[in-house]
């Protein structure tokens, strides 16, 4: 799987990419945050974790998951 080089941004956009995923991936909790593990011959492959503050959503995939608690700060 290959990371956007760009955010994606607004629930049109997100909604059907979070649809699709969601058909391959087991879901979980990462850090609190809903997120969908993915496996490769029964390895973790990918996780994809969400993070909703008020009405923001925020997707970070590999790379991109904070390495701590503290996660990042949203921005619009």
């Amino acid at each position: 799987m290959q990371a956007p080089l760009a955010p994606i941004v607004g629930a049109d956009r997100v909604a059907p990419l979070a649809t699709v995923l969601s058909r391959f991936g087991a879901a979980a909790q990462v850090n609190g945050c809903p997120a969908l593990i993915f496996r490769l011959e029964g390895e973790i492959d990918t996780v994809i974790a969400a993070r909703i503050d008020g009405d923001l959503l925020t997707v970070r995939g590999p790379g991109k998951l904070p390495r701590t608690e503290r996660g990042s700060a949203l921005r619009r």
